[in-house]
């Protein structure tokens, strides 16, 4: 059954038994999801903020229910503007709006399951070092043909991995977690027949703007909104809630856009939502250049330039709490040491989760051991992103006391002072760069000198001008911190080193100790020939 209003069409499915046996099979995949490690392992990883949190912060998992929630209420609403009055009464209707709820919701809950601990930053240290990973042809073969299996081939092919001699692949969050998802599907014997695992699948993987691009957005109105209430839960309602009092809304020259911020959330909120219903209405589906976005389009270069901003020594993430050198180097040490020994990958990791907003911990496990036929790198990725935060911080210190109680070839080093210069520097350098080719873009013909003052003169700027006192109260704060944490680091290599000298006493005082041992006997031979 079709109904129409102006031009958004929707389809109403007329066979009340199949739909009611969908919505069953769809509940219980709701309640299992629930109770799943996957779902209760976001309350750990912060939404916006980084390690050191501010009052009233947000994990994935309540960004996720919100998400689920302003999505539920906005496809209600698309539902009640385009069905006639008439309609409303019956079945049909009432089965129909149930299923699409339930879509929606477990969308929402699941598009984020394989998100990597910190963040968007994490995300890209497992994608780098993914790319560098030398997978043998067989198994790249077997991680293509899965992936296609899971996400359909012409996705697959959309998202340009990497193929042929190369032997590379590469990583997204929104891939993982719909991959956790089928997995998890497959081990609660999820009734394929009756829930369309498919369509929650291709929801999830449409809700990344980074890898799928406007042209391949489904046509499923569930997907869509998703996508879109994903940015506005981002960057204009609730994240921005957590970071605005750092941000000087006077020095926001857009009068329109100060104005509206300083609305009460749930005023924005209803406000973007009712734009977006009427635009959709309009032009029958959703995209990423809807009138009613571009108020979150510029939040978002607000937050980048803002709460991510560096500062003149190139150090990142000051007000997000996010030492990113430190952490950019953690990962990839991490990585590295299972690259390298992918026989210390546990089958099975259990380790206590402390929700942010709990108080109790509990306690969270993952199964590896179906990792694609155990294939070290997919195996190590599932690992690594079965982490959260602080478990990625535990991970290193114990594969450091590793290093210094085995030796070398066992655990990892360390991270340095001089590592995390190298980083400040490169990333300084990078922007640099970004700088020189804007310049360049406009007619301009500076030297990398002359981009790095001009550089240096707009962190000044930004921070004394775009922030407020309270945020530079707090980027003092957030770098104390950090010097705390290179303390931290310091001593270990302190350790290190103390343990490698007296392990070099060790050895040469057995290697005199066994001499000794050896002039006994060569003695004790000489004598007997002697005395022959």
């Amino acid at each position: 059954m079709e109904c129409r209003y102006k031009k958004m069409k929707l389809n109403l499915e007329e066979d009340i038994i199949k739909i009611h046996e969908e919505i069953q099979e769809l509940k219980r995949l709701k309640g299992v999801l629930e109770d799943s490690s996957y779902f209760n392992l976001l309350a750990g990883k912060t939404q916006l903020i980084g390690k050191e949190k501010i009052e009233n912060i947000r994990s994935r998992k309540t960004h996720s229910e919100n998400i689920a929630m302003q999505s539920k209420r906005f496809i209600k609403a698309l539902y009640e503007t385009v069905v006639d009055d008439e309609l409303k009464e019956t079945d049909i209707y009432k089965l129909n709006l149930e299923r699409e709820l339930l879509y929606t919701e477990i969308v929402a809950m699941s598009h984020d399951l394989g998100h990597t601990p910190f963040g968007h930053l994490g995300e890209r240290i497992i994608n780098h070092s993914v790319q560098g990973m030398n997978i043998s042809a067989e198994n790249l073969d077997k991680i293509l043909q899965y992936k296609k299996d899971i996400y359909g081939e012409k996705y697959e092919l959309q998202q340009g991995h990497i193929q042929g001699k190369t032997k590379k692949i590469s990583f997204e969050h929104n891939e993982q977690s719909a991959k956790i998802f089928y997995e998890f599907c497959k081990k609660n014997l999820i009734d394929g027949n009756k829930a369309d695992i498919q369509r929650i699948i291709t929801a999830i993987l449409s809700h990344s703007t980074s890898r799928v691009k406007q042209g391949e957005i489904p046509k499923d109105i569930v997907a869509q909104v998703i996508r879109q209430v994903d940015k506005l839960e981002e960057y204009t309602t609730n994240d921005f809630e957590e970071i605005k009092t750092f941000i000087n809304l006077e020095a926001i020259e857009d009068k329109t856009l100060s104005d509206f911020l300083i609305l009460p959330k749930a005023e924005k909120t209803k406000i973007l939502l009712q734009d977006l219903l009427q635009e959709t209405l309009e032009k029958g589906h959703i995209n990423d250049e809807m009138t009613a976005l571009h108020t979150n389009n510029k939040m978002k270069k607000i937050h980048h330039k803002n709460i991510f901003t560096m500062d003149v020594d190139g150090k990142k993430g000051l007000l997000t709490g996010e030492n990113e050198e430190r952490i950019s180097i953690m990962l990839e040490k991490i990585i590295n040491y299972y690259m390298k020994n992918p026989r210390f990958i546990p089958d099975i990791t259990v380790y206590p989760l402390k929700p942010i907003e709990q108080k109790q911990s509990q306690y969270t496990y993952f199964d590896l051991k179906n990792s694609i036929d155990m294939i070290p790198e997919m195996k190590l990725i599932d690992y690594i992103c079965g982490m959260d935060d602080q478990k990625v911080e535990r991970e290193y210190q114990n594969l450091v006391k590793t290093r210094i109680l085995k030796g070398e070839g066992h655990g990892i080093e360390p991270i340095t002072i001089e590592e995390i210069e190298n980083k400040k520097k490169q990333a300084f350098d990078n922007e640099i760069q970004k700088k020189k080719l804007q310049e360049i873009e406009l007619g301009g013909d500076h030297s990398s000198e002359e981009c790095a003052n001009n550089l240096i003169s707009e962190i000044e700027y930004r921070k004394n001008h775009s922030l407020t006192l309270e945020a530079r109260k707090r980027m003092d704060e957030v770098r104390k911190k950090h010097d705390e944490e290179n303390k931290k680091d310091i001593e270990l290599c302190k350790l290190v080193l103390q343990y490698d000298k007296q392990k070099e006493i060790r050895k040469k005082a057995n290697e005199e100790e066994r001499s000794n041992k050896d002039n006994k006997i060569r003695g004790i031979a000489d004598d007997s020939i002697l005395n022959r």
